[in-house]
Order: structure tokens, then C-alpha cells, then sequence
């Protein structure tokens, strides 16, 4: 593999750094929805990892213990979706920058 000149490397640095301020901010639109308790409750995230909506089944309300645990499943399950999300997009999105054959560590 050829060495890059140093004003493409530094070119090439900057047109990362603006894919991930774009990055940054698609993760912030793109959601994920998850429903646990056969739909009783409902929770989207952002791939940023921000919870934006809960929804609960009314028919769940008057359940305290069983409402605590629906909820406390599912914010866990919408954050491990955003994280596969928020991968997905990392990955989609870095993937042209890098050269062939090159991978994040973790990604």
C-alpha cells in the first residue's frame, strides 16, 4: 500500500471528521421501537441512545411490580437495539473513507 501525501492525509482527516459530525447527526434521527409484554409497552430510542417515547397499555397500569419490570426490559432492550443501530450506521457510513480491508477496532 502506497503512503498518502501529507495533504491528502490531512484532507482525508477532515472529510472524517465532517462524516462524523453528519454521523452524529443522523443517529440522532434515525429510531428503533421495541415492544415487550406481548405489546403492554412500547419504548423508540434514537440510535444516539436517547429514549423518545414510552407507550404503556392501560390494562398494565394498575400492575406496579409487573410495569417495572416491562419497563426496566424494555428501556434495555431499545438501547441494545440503538447500539446495533448506531454500528450499522457507523459502519455504512465510515466504510467508503477507509481503505479496503481496514476496520475500526470494536466495529
Amino acid at each position: 500500500m502506497a503512503a498518502l501525501p501529507f495533504a491528502d492525509l490531512f484532507g482525508k482527516l477532515r472529510e472524517l471528521e465532517n462524516r462524523m459530525a453528519q454521523l452524529q447527526a443522523e443517529l440522532e434521527r434515525k429510531t428503533t421501537t421495541v415492544e415487550v409484554g406481548g405489546g403492554m409497552v412500547r419504548i423508540t430510542a434514537s440510535a444516539a441512545g436517547k429514549i423518545h417515547r414510552i407507550s404503556i397499555d392501560p390494562a398494565v397500569l394498575s400492575e406496579g411490580d409487573i410495569l417495572e419490570d416491562l419497563l426496566t426490559a424494555g428501556v434495555n432492550k431499545a438501547i441494545e437495539e440503538a447500539r446495533k443501530l448506531a454500528q450499522e450506521e457507523t459502519a455504512r457510513l465510515t466504510a467508503e473513507l477507509l481503505p479496503p480491508g481496514f476496520k475500526l477496532p470494536g466495529w
